[in-house]
């Protein structure tokens, strides 16, 4: 573009836009400019050269310090915080674990990967201290190197710890060792000696003395497999009512602690028979031992997906029937799932008995499989079935006192089996809803109609009175006449009207 010079006021081309000199202008500028003298430059060269010395110096200075430890730098002293701080919370967090008697994520895990994650955490901790600094080699090398030791003992520390703690039952434990034989390590159902020490067992013995109030126990099952641990210790909290139950790393197995149990201690051998066979039960310490046997617990099924999933294979049945013995909740699932979709003609009763036998312990905390058992009783149930009306009648209780919806299959039925019952119930869950327990309460017939007209009286609804006084118009008897005259004068005039109408409609009916 073209621009007029702000100095000479001719036109000259350029592309920048700020640009108010010409070339000729800028060029008298620049040679107009003072110029340094030789002094002037001297100096200069000598202030340049007097500051790259410097700052070399200092370089030099920095990596000298460094590679001899003289200095412990800002940075330094924050990185071997950091890793002394990794360790303490990782020790903190192990430390919490074993005391805590609830459950953490820390104890959900099986020994391996707790070690795994304290050796993880550890490792990290030791290379921050490694990197802090060059002071003192030695000292740094040996603090990093116990870091890293300590985190595949740390799981297991407390537990060591312990036991060093107790050195009377280490030496009982040792004059035992001496004192038995090849032949006596064998374990028979006669035996009622402990395999675990005082010490192994000091965290149950704790906890008792500070919930006398419930019961408690403490099960020592010799099984190592983690997903094995978490469906025992599932089933245990769910079958005895427990608020918790929790697993410690004991002798090659585990000790599951089961706490705050309501009710008087009792006698759980019958439950840890499903798991093994019970080699030691102090009933009135609520002590026990399980030589655990994964083959009688059923913890690993023996059947294919096809298998349980065909209802034309000759051993689906059985199969399923199977899968639903064990104390995998899932498991259990799938296969009353199964059966319930396949709905077999063959061996109906063995399939009755066995929804029957596995309903008898309590699902209440697991809806999902709750539900789905009771689904698949009700399919093979049979007319004046008095198991499986009172099995569904409890389910029924156990989710109308919670407020909890309840499965259509499970309200068909008990309506078709105890319709007397269900009148109450069914009159209540209308009230709240009138248009999706419609059918439920017309099926009822006319058992309704003494409540509905009791309701009518009480309430103050103008949206139930409403709904009533529109079914006792579909299907009212003359019966109901007089108390809904009393509403031909209401204030509301909906109500009036609806009053007048169900009046004319019941007065033309037989």
């Amino acid at each position: 573009m073209q621009v007029e010079c702000s100095k000479c006021h001719r036109m000259f081309y350029t592309s920048q836009e700020d640009l108010t000199f010409c070339p000729e202008c800028l060029k008298k500028e620049f040679q107009a400019a003072p110029k340094l003298n030789d002094n002037e430059l001297s100096e200069l060269k000598a202030q340049y050269k007097s500051a790259a010395r410097r700052q070399s110096a200092r370089a030099e200075r920095m990596n000298v310090g460094y590679l001899t430890g003289e200095t412990f730098s800002t940075a330094g002293k924050i990185r071997f915080g950091i890793g002394v701080v990794l360790f303490i919370l990782c020790l903190f967090v192990f430390l919490v674990g074993e005391s805590n008697p609830s459950a953490t994520p820390i104890t959900e895990l099986d020994p391996v990967q707790q070690r795994i994650v304290s050796v993880v955490f550890c490792w990290v901790a030791a290379g921050f201290v490694y990197f802090s600094t060059r002071r003192r080699p030695k000292l740094i090398l040996s603090i990093a190197a116990l870091f890293v030791l300590s985190g595949w003992y740390m799981p297991v520390f407390w537990a060591m710890v312990g036991k060093a703690v107790t050195p009377a039952a280490k030496v009982v434990v040792e004059e035992e060792k001496k004192a038995v034989t090849p032949e006596d390590t064998v374990i028979t159902p006669t035996d009622n000696r402990r395999v675990l020490t005082d010490a192994d067992i000091s965290v149950y013995t704790q906890h008792a003395k500070r919930a006398q109030h419930l019961a408690h126990y403490g099960v020592y099952i010799d099984v190592q497999d983690g997903r094995a641990r978490n469906i025992i210790r599932d089933a245990m909290t769910r079958i005895l009512g427990a608020e918790y139950t929790r697993p410690y790393t004991r002798a090659n197995g585990a000790l599951f602690l089961v706490a705050n149990v309501q009710g008087n201690r009792k006698d759980i051998s019958p439950l840890l028979s499903r798991l093994g066979r019970v080699t030691y039960a102090d009933v009135q310490e609520g002590v026990y031992e399980v030589l655990y046997d994964a083959e009688k617990a059923n913890m690993v099924s023996h059947f294919s997906a096809e298998v349980l999933g065909s209802p034309n294979n000759t051993s689906f049945v059985s199969a399923n029937i199977s899968e639903m013995g064990c104390l995998d909740p899932m498991r259990v699932r799938m296969a009353a799932n199964a059966l319930a979709n396949a709905d077999v003609h063959i061996l109906r009763r063995e399939v009755h008995d066995a929804f029957a036998r596995v309903l008898q312990e309590p699902w209440g905390d697991d809806q999902d499989t709750y539900t789905q058992l009771i689904r698949g009783l009700i399919v093979y149930s049979y007319p004046k079935d008095k198991v499986s009306i009172d099995l569904c009648r409890n389910y029924f209780r156990s989710r109308y006192s919670m407020h909890k919806e309840v499965d259509d299959a499970v309200i068909k039925f008990l309506i078709r089996e105890t319709p007397d019952e269900m009148v109450a119930p069914i009159v209540e869950f209308w009230c709240e809803n009138p248009v999706a327990w419609a059918s439920s309460l017309k099926s009822l017939g006319l058992r309704v109609q003494a409540p509905l007209l009791d309701r009518l009286q009480t309430t103050n609804s103008i949206r139930q009175i409403g709904a009533i006084l529109k079914y006792l118009q579909d299907n009212g008897t003359k019966d109901a006449l007089p108390v809904v005259e009393l509403f031909s004068d209401h204030p509301d005039s909906i109500i009036r009207h609806s009053a007048r109408t169900t009046i004319e409609a019941l007065r033309k009916r037989n």
